[in-house]
């Protein structure tokens, strides 16, 4: 799963994926964020790329219980086509989550330790997620994302067995592009067995609790 991550540098969003100049909005850097905040993701339409605040932890348009976005920070690769709530959106609602990194913990005896993962050549990645659009009963709209997993590759796996996928530079531009719907190809975009060159090291225990945000966090120990 991918359940935390974090954005240290959320000024290269605009450089790195080519979001107007117009849509430039202030971004903090986020040094542990958790699912049920309002984030950075990267849309594309027919009037060109665009940059949205939307929560983590999607809630399907026809859901009662807004409560559910917690149970769907993630959908798994392999159950897309077989789910409702991640049919619709994979066809027509798909999304960039940039990241510099996540955190991972892996299990030493009765104990998790924290590592975090990122890649070695580039400074922003990214997840492939889906968002939907849901109403509240006073008629609000409330935008949110999920982001999809695949089993871990070899250096995550040596940490936990299941990470978010991410995108190759070919990926980022095939996912984004909304004339694009045939699920058979959206899948190989998933899929790609590219080499992200990814590093993974340990990190202190603070970043256990979601209070905790600061760059420190990003030392390793």
């Amino acid at each position: 799963m991918c359940g935390r991550y974090y954005l240290s540098d959320p000024e290269g969003i605009f450089t790195q994926y080519g979001v107007p100049k117009n849509e430039y909005q202030k971004i903090e850097p986020d040094y542990n964020i958790a699912p049920g905040r309002e984030l950075p993701v990267v849309l594309e339409d027919s009037k060109g790329r665009h940059l949205r605040m939307v929560k983590w932890g999607l809630i399907p348009s026809w859901a009662k219980d807004p409560k559910i976005g917690y149970k769907m920070i993630n959908a798994r690769m392999e159950t897309l086509m077989e789910k409702p709530s991640w049919e619709r959106p994979l066809v027509s609602q798909r999304a960039l989550i940039p990241s510099n990194g996540f955190y991972e913990w892996k299990r030493e005896g009765t104990k998790k330790e924290p590592f975090i993962i990122k890649a070695k050549d580039r400074e922003l990645i990214s997840f492939a997620g889906l968002y939907d659009i849901w109403k509240d009963s006073n008629g609000n709209l409330v935008p949110t994302f999920t982001i999809i997993t695949a089993p871990a590759d070899d250096t995550v796996n040596k940490i936990h067995d299941r990470m978010p996928v991410i995108l190759t530079r070919e990926g980022e531009e095939k996912w984004l592009d909304y004339t694009v719907k045939d699920p058979d190809l959206l899948e190989n975009i998933l899929s790609s067995n590219e080499d992200h060159s990814l590093e993974s090291y340990k990190v202190s225990e603070k970043v256990n609790k979601p209070v905790n945000n600061s760059k420190d966090l990003l030392q390793p120990v």
